[in-house]
């Protein structure tokens, strides 16, 4: 058995895997109940004690990570984990026998897919999250893509509008300002399609896909502002497939149908022709599967 671990920005989620990829077991708990990463460790240590027959454990994290030393170098949303040894962490309450690894959220997202979900089948495809965060991991010629710094993949930190808002990384005007969860719920009730009191996307989503046109409208809106990115990373990279993960992609087809349009109207010829931009298979399981597979490889 297998366990994953998906650390959130406001929960983590952990779960108990079989070797198809199937969950057995799953549990949940705050991620900003814990005031430093090491309070964290030991409440997620308490969880997967309970789980039987163990081999590994792969956590997926929202952030800069060394891949190959097993270290967080920093998450942009959550203070206070920077430069985090936690694979020796893990190691350390574990056992050297049980097999540690951490990647980017947005790869492990992408590598359970890859094997279990949308992109299977494909050799360069590009996974993307879109709720809290914006990110993005690479499946290219059959690897995973990491970059040499182990930090390729953050989408959501190409620069939509020159000199724009600032953001936590530091740059300004980057995709997630605009298009990651916080936007899009001001944005939501700056059009009515949300009370002050209220936060879930999936009101809108819901509206939608009743027919109702502001929110048709809203949807198109966010497919528009995200499409730029897209076109551009599809132009250079000439991918098969382009797969839409996260709370947010639960829009479906008013958003993902028009991130589609936009891309193949305005990618180069070839590769708008050939991409195909699809909504993940494995929705919020996708974290703690991806996760789970990376001891595996």
């Amino acid at each position: 058995m297998w366990v994953g671990i998906d650390l959130g920005g406001t929960n983590t989620k952990i779960a108990l895997i079989d070797e198809q990829g199937k969950i057995l077991e799953s549990k949940s708990f705050s991620t900003r109940s814990f005031r430093t990463p090491q309070a964290w460790v030991k409440r997620a240590f308490l969880e997967i004690k309970e789980f039987p027959r163990v081999k590994g454990v792969g956590i997926g994290v929202p952030g800069a990570v060394d891949f190959d030393r097993g270290r967080i170098r920093y998450l942009p949303n959550l203070p206070g984990w920077e430069n985090f040894p936690i694979v020796e962490r893990f190691s350390a309450v574990l056992g050297k026998r049980i097999r540690i690894a951490v990647d980017n959220d947005a790869t492990a997202m992408a590598v359970a897919e890859w094997v279990y979900g949308s992109a299977k089948g494909y050799a360069s495809a590009m996974c993307i999250t879109l709720g809290t965060g914006v990110g993005a991991g690479l499946i290219l010629e059959g690897k995973v893509y990491r970059g040499i710094d182990g930090v390729a993949g953050e989408l959501g930190h190409f620069p939509l509008v020159p000199w724009g808002k600032a953001c936590s990384c530091g740059g300004k005007g980057c995709l997630e300002r605009y298009v990651g969860n916080r936007a899009l719920v001001h944005w939501a009730r700056k059009l009515g399609l949300l009370s002050a009191k209220e936060d879930d996307l999936s009101i809108v989503s819901d509206r939608a896909k009743k027919g109702d046109e502001r929110a048709l409208d809203f949807w198109d809106k966010v497919a528009y502002t995200l499409a730029p990115t897209l076109i551009g990373v599809v132009n250079l990279l000439n991918l098969e497939v382009i797969v839409v993960g996260g709370g947010v992609a639960s829009a479906g087809r008013p958003l993902i149908g028009a991130i589609s349009r936009y891309v193949k109207a305005y990618a180069m010829k070839v590769q708008g022709k050939r991409v195909k931009v699809v909504k993940a298979k494995l929705g919020n399981s996708a974290g703690v599967i991806g996760a789970s597979l990376l001891p595996r490889r």
